[in-house]
């Protein structure tokens, strides 16, 4: 083979090597941490609902390390995140808290036989367990696996189970810090105008919550825990994260980073014949 040859097939592999350098950069989940602050719930203020991360709960199946930890003093519940993604649409992240759990409980007591309260028997509990938590940054939502239970506080037993749903939604989109959006591998962001249960999250968790013996709740009246509950702002959450950049070759870059090392073999081999 010629010299002009020769040198015509290097450059070719060579054009073909650096344009396989061409790549795509991907945004990698590190580590994050959220929080759900309870403290602008009415219902709190007004002792008709309790909130724990400590309650077991006796389905056969519970967290092996529930990651979600509750302060009484402030009513933030804090999660630690395993996991996040980035939307391809808006560009803001989403994160999970796998083996968290949060229980909603409302208790009251039972009643003797003239229908008076009876402080000295165990509390009536309903109580629904929101677990797995994430939190979706692009529209302010809070999604868990829900489930419910009821009994007494001395035997709780499994009532339904719902599946994954979206059970908070913020009034607005996501505010301060990043707004949800990746900048030099941080993320961050919060719900400033608070957030609101759902229409399934409210058909759900009110009437698990607060419909005592079967007895339906009133939808319509203004003042039913119902439509309180549906209307008020249950608290505000926030969120930050931080994603590692790695870079990825595209497929088609790939093909021509192929093409440039077969023809510097090909280069090799004729040029020890």
């Amino acid at each position: 083979m010629s010299i002009a040859r020769k040198f015509t097939w290097a450059l070719a592999a060579c054009l073909s090597m650096g344009s396989a350098i061409a790549a795509t950069a991907t945004e990698s989940f590190v580590s994050g941490t959220g929080t759900l602050d309870f403290m602008s719930n009415e219902f709190r203020a007004l002792r008709l609902l309790g909130i724990s991360t400590t309650y077991q709960l006796p389905d056969g199946n519970p967290l092996p390390v529930n990651a979600a930890q509750y302060s009484l003093l402030t009513r933030s519940a804090t999660l630690t995140f395993d996991g996040g993604t980035i939307s391809a649409i808006d560009g803001k992240a989403s994160f999970s808290a796998g083996n968290s759990q949060l229980a909603l409980l409302a208790g009251r007591a039972q009643e003797d036989e003239y229908g008076t309260p009876d402080y000295e028997l165990p509390l009536l509990i309903n109580l629904v367990a929101l677990r797995n938590i994430s939190f979706d940054l692009s529209d302010a939502s809070i999604s868990a696996d829900i489930t419910s239970y009821t009994g007494t506080t001395d035997a709780l037993h499994l009532a339904s189970s719902f599946g994954r749903l979206t059970v908070f939604k913020a009034f607005t989109p996501i505010t301060d810090g990043t707004q949800g959006l990746v900048i030099d591998g941080q993320v961050s962001g919060s719900t400033a105008s608070g957030l609101r249960l759902t229409d399934e999250g409210a058909d759900i968790v009110l009437t698990e919550l607060y419909a005592w013996s079967g007895q339906p709740l009133d939808k319509e009246a203004p003042s039913s825990l119902y439509v309180l509950g549906k209307t008020m702002s249950w608290g505000v959450a926030s969120a930050t994260g931080t994603f590692s950049s790695s870079v990825v070759p595209e497929a088609s870059t790939l093909s021509l980073m192929l093409v440039g090392l077969l023809s510097i073999t090909a280069i090799s081999r004729r040029s020890s014949c």
